[in-house]
């Protein structure tokens, strides 16, 4: 796992997966949580007690799929894990 995305947050990687509404499994390849703000120090915070912004992007799903009826972000910052779930996702393609 890395910080990844611009500014401080959380960064996942190889462990987030997320599950369309035909029953396939989906690694994330590109993910972030709460990039923005004035450092990692507060950022369970304010993922706990105000929307943040999220990317997560998945390859390769199939064509048919509508929704990720559950994506299960996995990450960390200042060395403390994260798992944050979401659920019933549009698909924007």
């Amino acid at each position: 796992m890395h910080l990844c995305g611009s500014g401080t947050g959380v960064g996942a990687g190889g462990q987030t997966r997320a599950y369309d509404n035909l029953g396939n499994e989906y690694s994330g390849d590109e993910c972030a949580l709460a990039t923005s703000g004035p450092g990692t120090g507060d950022v369970f915070a304010r993922i706990e007690t105000s929307p943040v912004e999220a990317t997560a992007v998945f390859r390769q799903v199939n064509e048919s799929a509508t929704t990720l009826p559950l994506i299960v972000v996995v990450g960390s910052a200042e060395n403390v894990r994260l798992k944050v779930s979401f659920k019933n996702v549009p698909i924007n393609r």
